[in-house]
């Protein structure tokens, strides 16, 4: 099983390898549900955003190993954003999630990082609804299921593919599996 990575606003992302494009990075692995966000010199208002602005979140499959994590988090995107995600990109100790049951919800950490430094500038750490976490543990299940067809080439092409398919986010949003508004209470089953 992976460590847990503890993050620090002020302090370099754990583990950073230099610049990075401006965009999102989504990941799901042992340490749960994590959204990156690498801007270049983020302004104060894209930082407030990130810790304060409302979030609204989906899930597009794009493929037998790629989906999309949508995300729109005001103040610190403009509009629809998307970031793709496969599981066959991580280390087996890394596909090794903790166990959550069907009433539990994922407690997504987003963090806002400056592209060329590494600085994490922002931490936020926001919940899915359990409805919305099934969704996105069936997505992931599937691409374990396909894990013996994985290759980074297949994964890169169907990347290509959604990208012609669906020219913009806001093109993708229709055949989301889910959309929820981050951070929604849910009642807590025992």
């Amino acid at each position: 099983m992976t460590s847990v990575v503890l993050f620090q606003v002020g302090s370099p992302l754990p583990g950073w390898s230099g610049p990075r494009q401006e965009r999102g990075h989504f990941n799901i692995d042992a340490n749960g549900p994590r959204l990156d966000l690498c801007f270049r010199n983020p302004t104060n208002r894209e930082v407030r955003g990130l810790r304060t602005g409302k979030a609204r979140f989906g899930i597009v499959p794009a493929g037998k190993h790629t989906a999309f994590f949508l995300y729109d988090i005001e103040s610190a995107t403009e509009g629809w954003a998307d970031a793709s995600y496969s599981v066959g990109l991580l280390t087996p100790e890394e596909r090794e999630m903790h166990p959550r049951t069907l009433t539990e919800g994922w407690l997504l950490n987003m963090l806002m990082v400056d592209a060329d430094t590494g600085i994490i500038r922002a931490l936020r750490q926001i919940t899915f609804t359990p409805e919305f976490s099934n969704k996105l543990d069936g997505v992931i299940s599937a691409q374990l299921a396909a894990m013996p067809d994985f290759t980074p080439q297949k994964h890169f092409a169907e990347v290509d593919a959604a990208y012609k398919r669906w020219p913009s986010t806001t093109d993708m949003l229709p055949f989301s599996l889910a959309t929820e508004r981050g951070g929604l209470p849910f009642e807590k089953f025992r």
